[in-house]
């Protein structure tokens, strides 16, 4: 019996169409198992809770310590230490990365980071559910969580479930609650909101009023000092519920009359398709019989011994003990109280022989000690100084610091991860299996300005391809006449035409992690590192390299790549225009002057050949009139002498 559910046969008869042994009994039945046998662990989960927010005296020492006249001091050292490892989990806050299974999904896994970080940001999950997560953890022992999609805005919400109000399996054993066959949780509705909430289940709704018991305080109507006065308010208890059934998750949401939402397989799949539950639960410590416990639990004597010994050292300070002999003191009460008034004049009869007076100093230094002892041992799990104030001057040496000052924290923050993780994945596979459409999301990665992701956009084969292309770098290093040649190429392509979605996210196959800030210091960190001072000392290293081999993210590389080489940047690609132009016009410039200086040699070389055949034939004419003037005319008819020669010119 809990919170105005029981097991009673009675309660089955509010739903007429429920057979025996049905699934109205079998979800009712495992609620109840975890209210029966969790009773001891949910009532360590409320002291340490209570201890917490200062409640640390119960009704019964308050009075004994008032009769005594002692005073009832609240030292309260466990919120100290909540507090400070609160701090420690906000500064061990960081987004998520995806990871790219397969190399083809290395730019969908930059899609999926951006798709998870917005989701995060969307439903404030770092305050609204990490942060009421890990104080759980801290103060109850456990945590549940829940992903789920909103249908009105097709939004994906992280939510926190609180711990008073979940509900698990109980003979899981396994610290994060996989080998579970069930969970939950319940919250408290106004029968009126139930109404409009699921129209046409009034009759299962007013059932849940019928014989109403009440349970443990701990799972009634919160706050429970306001019940009184709204009796005539109507409230149940619904159940969101996730159990197994054939081996296969399904879901239901009932109340005590019957159900809300029939059982039927979860609307949530897992990775390989199939119904999986989306509520996460995780134990920080857990001890033989499967009870969770967090770290309060160890300083709840501690904090006992802290309280009573402040309040005994301040009661022992402030009284003093009498020895009397009888019949001096006429009246012991006034004669007490004159005595610890500051000016107080008690009066006694007799001599100095017959009254002593005794301060405590020696009972109440042994309470000081052992005082300054406890705090010592509270002090012993919470963070160390090293941690709050690294020593190191370096910012490596106050990484190490850091590093060895968290290890007492460690299975804290390791359930918290475990957590976080397993919230992430089931996010991203509502990601995959509710974002079908084509959408645009915001990212705000950038502290300058903001950006927007498209995932499921239509595209074309060769627009994709022509992306890629021109996100290569020996694409952008090629002439813009090649260039030209490779789009062409790629537009003449025989499925460039083909229709595809960019950004798919239901064919993304990547892996979700969570980085620490403590676990920067890995082998890529420290090689990264040493790089870095042997660049100081060494500056032939090119700048490209050390950007390689750092842990940015691919996208800010190729900024720094680009801003480096000048690639997509307006100015310095109109310089680089500017540049080219002027590079071909000196070019033209010195074929022109060439090409003059071509043509004026052949023009002179034509002068002289001019000049030489002119001479040559000024040199024929002149042998030709000596010829003419020197040799005898012959008769007709007769021959020619040999050895002379005759030459006509005409």
């Amino acid at each position: 019996m809990e919170g105005g559910v029981n097991n009673e046969p009675k309660a089955a008869a509010t739903d007429p169409a429920a057979p025996a042994g049905s699934d109205l009994d079998l979800v009712r039945g495992q609620f109840e198992d975890f209210c029966e046998a969790t009773g001891d662990m949910r009532k360590l989960a409320k002291k340490c809770r209570d201890y917490k927010d200062g409640a640390q005296y119960t009704g019964k020492e308050r009075e004994t310590l008032e009769k005594r006249k002692q005073p009832c001091i609240t030292d309260n050292k466990i919120i100290d230490k909540v507090n400070s490892m609160m701090g420690l989990e906000q500064q061990q806050r960081t987004d998520p990365k995806a990871y790219p299974r397969t190399p083809k999904h290395e730019q969908a896994a930059e899609a999926a980071t951006d798709a998870l970080r917005y989701v995060a940001d969307n439903c404030d999950y770092q305050r609204s559910a990490r942060k009421p997560a890990c104080e759980n953890l801290i103060v109850e022992g456990w945590c549940y969580g829940e992903v789920c999609i909103e249908k009105s805005t097709n939004e994906i919400i992280m939510d926190h479930v609180r711990v008073d109000r979940g509900y698990h399996d109980i003979r899981s054993l396994r610290p994060d609650f996989e080998d579970k066959e069930y969970c939950g949780y319940f919250t408290w509705m106004d029968a009126e909101t139930a109404r409009r909430t699921w129209s046409g289940k009034d009759a299962i709704i007013d059932g849940s009023f019928v014989d109403m018991a009440i349970g443990e305080k701990e799972h009634e109507d919160k706050p429970n000092r306001y019940i009184e006065l709204r009796s005539g308010r109507k409230r149940l208890q619904v159940f969101t519920h996730y159990f197994k059934k054939s081996g296969e998750w399904h879901f239901a949401r009932w109340c005590k009359g019957g159900f809300l939402e029939d059982p039927k397989p979860s609307p949530y799949k897992d990775e390989n398709g199939k119904p999986a539950c989306n509520i996460e639960v995780q134990a920080l410590y857990r001890d033989s019989d499967g009870n969770c416990y967090g770290a309060v639990q160890r300083d709840l004597d501690l904090q006992d011994e802290h309280n009573k010994r402040r309040s005994k050292l301040m009661h022992l300070l402030n009284t003093k003990r009498i020895f009397a002999r009888k019949g001096t003191v006429q009246d012991m009460k006034k004669f007490r109280a004159e005595l610890h008034k500051p000016d107080g004049v008690p009066e006694y009869e007799g001599s100095s022989d017959d009254l002593k007076i005794e301060d405590n100093f020696r009972e109440a230094e042994g309470q000081w000690r052992l005082l300054q002892y406890t705090d010592q041992q509270l002090s012993m799990s919470a963070p160390t100084p090293t941690l709050v104030n690294p020593s190191g001057s370096s910012g490596r040496a106050k990484e190490i610091d850091q590093a060895a000052g968290i290890l007492p924290l460690m299975p804290l923050f390791d359930a918290l991860d475990a957590w976080e993780i397993r919230m992430y994945r089931l996010a991203w596979l509502c990601v995959r299996q509710f974002w079908r459409a084509p959408m645009w999301i915001r990212v705000t990665d950038n502290e300058e300005s903001l950006r927007f992701v498209g995932l499921n956009q239509p595209t074309t084969v060769g627009k994709k391809l022509a992306q890629q292309a021109n996100d290569d770098p020996e694409f952008r290093r090629a002439s813009p006449e090649q260039q030209r040649a490779m789009i062409e190429q790629i537009a003449q392509h025989p499925q460039a035409m083909q229709q595809m979605l960019d950004n798919n996210v239901a064919e993304m196959d990547v892996d979700i992690i969570i980085s620490r800030s403590a676990d920067t210091v890995n082998i890529q960190a420290e090689q990264f590192d040493i790089l870095a001072r042997i660049s100081e000392k060494r500056p032939e290293i090119p700048f490209s390299v050390l950007v390689e081999m750092s842990q940015l993210r691919s996208d800010v590389k190729r900024l720094v790549r680009d801003s480096i080489s000048g690639e997509n940047d307006p100015a310095a690609q109109q310089q680089a225009q500017f540049q080219q132009m002027m590079q071909q016009l000196q070019l033209l410039i010195t074929q022109a002057t060439a090409r003059k200086t071509n043509a004026e040699a052949d023009k002179a070389e034509a002068g002289a050949e001019k000049d030489r055949a002119a001479a040559a034939e000024s040199q024929i004419d002149a042998s030709v009139k000596v010829a003419t003037f020197t040799t005898p005319q012959a008769e007709p008819g007769v021959k020619a002498s040999a050895g002379k020669t005759q030459v006509s010119v005409n």
